[in-house]
C-alpha cells in the first residue's frame, strides 16, 4: 500500500475463449441457440479453449462439434483482452473462410443450435439484446458499422460483398 502496509487483492482469470466467424459462400453462418432456462438467442459459434489447446485448435473444434463444418482457410480477426473488474481473460475472433458441412453436430446436452445464415449488413445491425456476442466483439461491429473503411477492409479480407 501507499502507505508500506501490505493487503492481498484477488484476481481471478479464466480460460480464453475463440469465438468463430463462419463464411458459407457469400454468406455469415451464425447459430440461433436455446439452452436451458434462458430465452433463445443468436451469436458466433465457440467457446472455451480448452487447458494445452491454443485458440486457433478451439476455434476448429467448436466449429466442428457445433455446426459440423470445417474451413478452408482460418484468420484471425482480432484479439480482446478482456479485463472485467477483477477477472480477466481472452476473446479470439476468427473468421472460417469457405466452410463446408464434414460431419454431423455434436452438441452439449445443454445446447440446441439452428444455423442460420446472414449478410454482412444484417451481421452490423446486430444488437446486443438480440445477440450474445460480448461487448468487445459488439463495440467492434459497432465501429465497423459507422467506418466504411473498416468495413470495406473487412469484408475483402473474408471474400464477403461490403
Amino acid at each position: 500500500m501507499f502507505d508500506g502496509s501490505y493487503k492481498t487483492f484477488e484476481r481471478v482469470e479464466r480460460p480464453s475463449s475463440a469465438q468463430v466467424i463462419a463464411i458459407v459462400g457469400n454468406k455469415i453462418a451464425i447459430g440461433v441457440q436455446t439452452q436451458p432456462d434462458r430465452p433463445q438467442f443468436k451469436g458466433f459459434f465457440g467457446g472455451r479453449v480448452e487447458k494445452g489447446e491454443s485458440p486457433l485448435q478451439a476455434a476448429k473444434r467448436e466449429l466442428l462439434e457445433e455446426t459440423g463444418m470445417k474451413a478452408k482457410k482460418w484468420k484471425l480477426v482480432k484479439g480482446f483482452s478482456r479485463p472485467a473488474h477483477k477477472i480477466t481473460f481472452g476473446i479470439y475472433l476468427y473468421a472460417a473462410i469457405g466452410c463446408k458441412k464434414v460431419a454431423k453436430p455434436h452438441l452439449e446436452s445443454g445446447e440446441r443450435i439452428r444455423i442460420k445464415l446472414i449478410s454482412l449488413k444484417e451481421l452490423l445491425n446486430w444488437r446486443n439484446e438480440t445477440a450474445r456476442i460480448g461487448p468487445d466483439i459488439a463495440l467492434y461491429f459497432t465501429e465497423l458499422r459507422y467506418n466504411a473503411r473498416s468495413r470495406k477492409r473487412l469484408a475483402q479480407s473474408l471474400g464477403l460483398p461490403s
